[in-house]
């Protein structure tokens, strides 16, 4: 496609199209000249006074003149043309612009094409400044608490199988339990989530950022003993719902991303 960018390039184009349309006619008449003979035979035929001549009501001339000036309006060539951009259709005589040439405004814009709400982030998303808050407008600190409170209560009952105690089994927190959140995300994002955790604690393998946030040890602990759900009031609710395990995160995760569309 050839684009046209100057004002200069824009009017010869226009004009020459327009040329085209008001003399294609007269360029396909393919006339024949008239012999000697017939020449005679018109003139006998015409010999009669003008003025008996009938007339014709039909008048092409007129009526073109009428729908060129009344009926089909021309654009002004000479318009400010420094904000739009043209480009000349696959046919090569059709040229598009962004703008209208000659906007009717007296017409409606249609309402699909009316822009009720700029774009852009809605809510409490507006005061969003990094990834954390990002995510935490789909993971809440309130579905974090919860999580924390109920993760907590099958950490204590795992931690009665161990002996002695152990460092990597004392209750959690919202801070850690947010870190474990991001090392499952970002081990996505590497495209590392079917490797093994040895493979991602591996030194000489492995992302750092496993080893700098928490132990394996610690990883796969939290990851065994982490709950969404009351585990005192779940075989009641299994009954009606099979999904009781998630309901209760689940509803309230579809209720924040409900709120930000």
């Amino acid at each position: 496609m050839d684009w046209f960018i100057t004002d200069e390039e824009i009017r010869a184009e226009v004009e020459r199209l327009n040329a085209e349309d008001l003399w294609s006619d007269d360029e396909d008449d393919n006339r024949r000249p008239v012999g000697r003979d017939e020449s005679t035979l018109l003139q006998e035929i015409c010999s009669d006074d003008e003025d008996n001549l009938l007339e014709n009501d039909d008048n092409q001339d007129d009526e073109f003149e009428v729908l060129v000036e009344d009926e089909v309006p021309q654009p002004d060539l000479h318009s400010d043309t420094g904000d739009r951009n043209f480009i000349l259709g696959k046919d090569e005589e059709t040229i598009w612009t962004d703008t209208p040439l000659l906007p009717n405004r007296s017409s409606r814009v249609p309402a699909r094409n009316l822009i009720t709400h700029l774009p852009g982030a809605k809510g409490t998303a507006r005061t969003a400044e990094n990834e954390l808050d990002f995510f935490m407008l789909f993971i809440t600190n309130e579905m974090v608490e919860k999580i924390v409170l109920h993760t907590n209560v099958k950490i204590a009952e795992m931690a009665e199988n161990y002996t002695t105690p152990q460092s990597f089994t004392v209750p959690t927190n919202e801070r850690e339990l947010k870190a474990l959140f991001g090392l499952l995300f970002f081990s996505g994002v590497l495209r590392k989530s079917n490797l093994k955790l040895d493979d991602l604690y591996s030194r000489k393998y492995g992302p750092p950022i496993f080893r700098a946030v928490m132990s394996k040890q610690r990883l796969e602990f939290l990851l065994s003993s982490l709950r969404f759900d009351s585990i005192t009031t779940r075989v009641e609710r299994n009954k009606t719902d099979k999904f009781a395990a998630f309901r209760e995160i689940w509803d309230e995760f579809e209720l924040t991303t409900f709120q930000l569309l």
